[in-house]
This record gives C-alpha cells, structure tokens and sequence, in this order.
C-alpha cells in the first residue's frame, strides 16, 4: 500500500491544494518508486534535524539581555 501527497489546483479558488490519496500496489512497484527517493529523503531529514537542534542551542543559550527575532516564511 502506498500513500501518496498529490498536488492540484482548486479550480474554484485558484490555489494548489494537497490530498492524501491511497492505493495499493505490489512491493516491486513501490520500491521502484521509493528508491530514487531515498537518497533526497535521508538528506532532508538530516539536515532538518540539524537545522532544529541548532535552533533549539540557540534557545536554550541566550543571553539574559537579548532578544531573539525568529520569522518563518515558509
């Protein structure tokens, strides 16, 4: 079985929207799939734990008399 986030545009509203969509397939298929993915996965991930745990030092690590701005444009 396979979950799968797939992109589309709401005619109605002219934005992207995101669905989960569910199917099932045989594991040859998947891993067909999977495996050009996990090279840009494994990255991701690591380099998003990292950028969280240097945040989290920053935090934790401040300066009585400092003040912290932190914007998200995601």
């Amino acid at each position: 079985m396979v979950y799968e986030v797939v992109g589309h545009i709401d005619d109605r509203r002219g934005k992207k929207v995101q669905k989960l969509e569910y199917f099932e397939t045989q594991l040859a298929k998947l891993l067909e799939y999977f495996i050009p993915h996990l090279k840009e996965f494994v990255l991701h991930n690591y380099v998003s734990r990292w950028q969280d745990l240097q945040f989290r030092e920053c935090l934790n690590n401040l300066p009585f008399d400092t003040m912290f701005s932190y914007v998200d444009f995601s």
